[in-house]
């Protein structure tokens, strides 16, 4: 039996390839987008702590001018290293959502050429099967002729031979 050949096989495989690579660069673009919110929480999480640090040590009695005006410093460090924590973030996601479209669309070229391929491959299943049905007939036409054949040679053989007076 024949076997189904797509002729468009190489550009599907560079297409699945290309929808792999885009997935592997969506990874990769989330995995960044993760650690810089990690960084903020870890940020977050300093600037917190400074503050509650701060308040114990006020509500503690240990009031140091010179200490506020530290803290004050190292508040305001986290915060710009915040915002600007905040703007990569920002980009981050605006990477993330560029490559999501570009698996979205390496999704959609591959779908195209597997939705092509699946017809096609349909369509000479049917034309293989018409083709097997037209040879089983051409067959059973040859077999029914033989048949016949056989049986007018039988028959034949089985008539008496007519007698020599009685032809005319």
């Amino acid at each position: 039996m024949a076997v189904f050949r797509f002729p468009l096989e190489t550009p599907l495989k560079l297409r699945r390839h290309a929808e792999e690579q885009a997935s592997l660069a969506l990874a990769e673009r989330m995995r960044r987008l993760e650690a810089k919110e990690a960084q903020m929480l870890d940020l977050r999480e300093q600037l917190t702590g400074s503050v509650e640090g701060r308040k114990e040590a006020l509500l503690a009695g240990n009031f140091l001018p010179q200490m506020q005006m530290v803290d004050m410093g190292w508040f305001a460090a986290l915060k710009m290293r915040m915002a600007t924590c905040h703007g990569e973030i920002q980009a981050a996601q605006t990477e993330v959502d560029a490559a999501r479209g570009r698996l979205v669309e390496a999704r959609r070229a591959v779908k195209v050429l597997e939705t092509l391929r699946e017809r096609r491959e349909k369509q000479w299943r049917q034309a293989e099967n018409r083709r097997q049905e037209n040879n089983l007939s051409d067959l059973a036409g040859v077999i029914w002729l033989r048949q016949a054949r056989e049986e007018a040679e039988r028959s034949a053989r089985l008539r008496p031979p007519p007698i020599s007076g009685e032809e005319s």
